[in-house]
């Protein structure tokens, strides 16, 4: 958590898995300056298993994510459709998804891409410490940013680039691209 908080402290965007307990979230998940990350189904239906509390900022699909694998074992279910992936789930799956729209955000020029993502997540209906500020819609922030044209296929601001991603063994993912706005 001490590393976590120093590049927290640092200006780094930090985004955090929230466990998979069904409990309230702990560890990095509780530092205030971390985005932390929830789990939903890919159509947006929530999930008994991802942790939740007032920390929670948003949630992301982390249901049946193809990941790569080699072979299929009990808790991992084989991705029939294509070989050589598997359907994982959890929070450690929805936390790189959100890491990975901050990138593209940071590397489009949005001064604070955090700050877009939670003012366009999709209200679940449900608690604050259940949902945070709901479910990730990347395609409303990358519009509301200006980086997202109405027909999605096009970056308004210049292509998005490739971003440095570090996942952390605590679930957390920093991303060392650009500082956080002081």
């Amino acid at each position: 958590m001490q590393a976590v908080q120093r590049a927290c402290d640092a200006g780094v965007y930090v985004v955090c898995a929230a466990g998979n307990e069904g409990l309230t979230i702990g560890g990095p998940g509780v530092i205030a300056e971390a985005v932390t990350v929830g789990a939903c189904s890919a159509q947006g239906g929530t999930v008994s298993w991802s942790n939740y509390g007032p920390r929670l900022d948003l949630l992301a699909w982390g249901v049946s994510v193809p990941c790569a694998a080699a072979e299929a074992t009990p808790t991992r279910k084989r991705y029939t459709t294509c070989p050589g992936y598997a359907c994982l789930n959890g929070t450690s799956f929805a936390a790189p998804i959100v890491a990975g729209l901050v990138a593209d955000l940071i590397a489009a020029g949005v001064e604070d891409p955090v700050g877009v993502l939670l003012a366009n997540c999709r209200d679940l209906g449900l608690e604050a410490e259940r949902q945070g500020h709901g479910e990730v819609d990347a395609r409303k922030a990358g519009e509301a940013a200006g980086v997202l044209g109405p027909s999605g296929g096009q970056c308004g601001k210049g292509a998005v680039q490739a971003a440095v991603c570090l996942v952390v063994m605590l679930g957390a993912v920093v991303i060392g691209t650009q500082r956080r706005p002081t």
